[in-house]
């Protein structure tokens, strides 16, 4: 049975930080996460959120604001990590992660607003125990304490990373994952869910809805971006299936056929031999859509930046001609020049 991180009901204690907010919470690769107040400097220890937003997305954030697409049979899960890899046992003050089924996509990090989840290197670790928080009784003014707290910490910056971008970390990323197992739903919800921390709006289409082709539906006003989510299928059946879903969104309900930004989002990108990268340029060159290619790790390197991406202001787009989506990321990233991970197909075609 695997470990499923549970909210708890009933609160005992509730962690009340004893430092002034913090001004700026800084990310390391591979150690605690610190925070600057004042001048001083802290690791940042896990309080125990009343809301815990490394566990479950709030119904808000399962929705798009675009009242056209209400009728989309949405999943409505809000499971932060795809994996399950966080429990949160009955009498602990914090949660803590199962390394075991952690994969280091990051996304838990990227939801804490203290800083408390870092990675190891091989998965994510919630660090707690030190001593500029303190638990105590989870009396009323103990919880409003704690909850005005956190309202501070939501609006905090963040920096750093939580990983390095290198062929050590995406090949720890497929690995682990390779040695799961995994629902039918998971490529939907891992990518539903780095579409969200990247500061997008997304939704996914609810498993066995026969109605809705779609898989995932991302909102950046005006832009509307569909998602075809292919990890184990033919590569060719994604550019046919965005085909589809455009015609669905524009002659059903009404969106206009520019203001819609496709994606197909593989676990790794085709060999450049496949059909998909001509069909790619066949369908730009014919009826004009630019189709725009992603991959997971593609996706995963962008979260542990720390980065917001509005689909609305990137372009992924890449063809027979130009199969390759590093110098896209390496602008995104600010980085002169990203390492060639030439073990996986994250950015481009194996050579």
């Amino acid at each position: 049975m695997s470990k499923v991180f549970k909210q708890q009901t009933n609160r005992d204690t509730v962690g009340i930080r004893l430092i002034n907010d913090p001004e700026l919470i800084c990310h390391n690769p591979q150690r605690e996460s610190t925070y600057e107040f004042n001048g001083h400097s802290c690791v940042s220890s896990c309080v125990g959120c009343m809301n815990p937003l490394c566990m479950r997305f709030s119904p808000d954030e399962l929705k798009l604001s675009d009242e056209r697409l209400n009728e989309f049979p949405a999943d409505i899960d809000d499971s932060v990590c795809p994996m399950n890899a966080i429990l949160w046992e009955r009498g602990d003050s914090t949660p803590s992660v199962v390394s075991e089924r952690c994969i280091n996509c990051g996304i838990c990090a990227r939801r804490c607003p203290i800083g408390a989840i870092y990675s190891d290197g091989n998965s994510a670790v919630v660090h707690a125990g030190e001593k500029e928080v303190e638990f105590r009784p989870a009396t009323q003014d103990n919880i409003e304490t704690h909850n005005r707290q956190m309202h501070a910490l939501y609006e905090c910056w963040h920096t750093g990373q939580y990983l390095d971008v290198s062929e050590a970390s995406i090949d720890v990323l497929y690995k682990k994952l390779g040695e799961q197992q995994t629902e039918a739903q998971f490529p939907n919800l891992i990518i539903r869910n780095l579409f969200l921390v990247l500061g997008n709006q997304c939704i996914i289409r609810r498993r066995g809805d026969v109605y809705f082709r779609i898989d995932a539906i991302i909102g950046d006003n005006p832009v509307i971006g569909i998602a075809e989510v292919e990890f184990h299928k033919d590569s060719l059946e994604s550019p046919r299936a965005i085909l589809d879903d455009i015609a669905v969104l524009s002659a059903r309900y009404g969106i206009d056929k520019q203001q819609i930004k496709p994606f197909i989002v593989s676990l790794e990108f085709p060999n450049i031999r496949t059909e998909y990268w001509r069909v790619l340029k066949d369908i730009r060159d014919v009826l004009g859509i630019r189709i725009h290619s992603l991959s997971l790790g593609a996706l995963c390197m962008l979260a542990w930046k720390f980065l917001n991406v509005p689909i609305g202001t990137v372009d992924f787009y890449a063809d027979v001609d130009s199969p390759s989506i590093k110098d896209a990321i390496e602008a995104v990233c600010n980085s002169r020049k990203l390492p060639d991970l030439k073990a996986y197909a994250v950015l481009e075609p194996k050579k």
